[in-house]
């Protein structure tokens, strides 16, 4: 992995064993195309599928990335459709819910949120992102998880992170940290890819949901049990979610052996209609606090 610093040796993600098994090697960026080739292995001990060598600096791979660039007027009038199987309504949160998208992207959750009387807040790791964000949406988004906490501790309802986890090299210790900033009853749900999912069968390195090297792990139900656990909270939701956008990424990068955005927007209406029928690339995980 060219120009970034990796550790040598392998060490589990969730539960830190030191052996492993390769589970799918020299996978190119075939997103962003950035110049990078990474293996996944897995852990012998728990499953965990993750990146080795584990990436310490990540930064690099996000410079002009998509997810945080403000998208076009059709895309945005689409998207509450499209996102549906993901992303919870905020009509469905009680009135004066504090809620905190922790990896907001482009904010466009932060503003739903806010015309349904939920209180929303956001995090991003980026500074300058934060900053953007926080000006062009009049919400507190921070980049800092300490002046985070020391504003918000046991303040939230509710922590979203859509597909968020399986870029984090610390899952464990993130999810101890937010823990710190729920309610007692509060709870935290996140959306991540499943790498044993028959999309991911199908599709193997051509997967949007592999996303390489941005995405590092790919934790399981056993991984969100064992964190859980770990952090004081109850996995009380496991299930698939559906999410057109992946599948329809699939197909395009299947096609084109890279992410064609033409064929993605062609592929579409059949993605809808398949993952619809047929949700798994996807699961949601709800964490809460007893």
């Amino acid at each position: 992995m060219p120009g970034s610093e990796v550790s040598k040796s392998f060490c589990c993600a969730v539960c830190r064993s030191p052996s492993s098994t390769p589970f799918l090697t020299d996978c190119r960026d075939l997103y962003l195309h950035k110049p990078y080739v990474v293996d996944y292995f897995a852990c012998q001990a728990c499953g965990l599928v993750q990146q080795h060598p584990m990436p310490q600096d990540i930064s690099q791979f996000y410079e002009a990335y998509p997810i945080h660039k403000e998208k076009p007027g059709v895309y945005s009038s689409l998207r509450r459709l499209l996102l549906s199987g993901v992303y919870v309504s905020p009509s469905k949160w009680p009135s004066g819910t504090v809620l905190l998208d922790f990896g907001c992207g482009d904010g466009w959750y932060l503003r739903w949120c806010g015309e349904k009387n939920v209180q929303a807040v956001g995090f991003e790791y980026s500074e300058s992102h934060a900053r953007s964000l926080s000006s062009m949406t009049g919400l507190d988004v921070f980049w800092d998880l300490d002046e985070l906490e020391q504003r918000y501790a046991g303040r939230f309802d509710i922590i979203t992170l859509h597909f968020v986890v399986e870029h984090l090299t610390d899952f464990p210790g993130t999810i101890r940290r937010l823990c710190r900033l729920l309610k007692k009853g509060g709870s935290i749900r996140y959306v991540v890819p499943d790498i044993h999912s028959w999309e991911f069968r199908v599709f193997r390195r051509s997967w949007h949901g592999l996303d390489p090297p941005r995405h590092v792990i790919f934790p399981s139900r056993d991984h969100a049990s064992q964190v859980a656990r770990d952090s004081g909270l109850e996995l009380c939701e496991d299930r698939a979610v559906r999410f057109p956008n992946g599948f329809g990424g699939s197909i395009s990068t299947a096609m084109f052996d890279s992410f064609n955005a033409t064929a993605f927007v062609l592929f579409l209406p059949i993605a809808l209609l398949v993952t619809w029928l047929f949700p798994g690339g996807n699961r949601a995980y709800l964490l809460r606090r007893t």
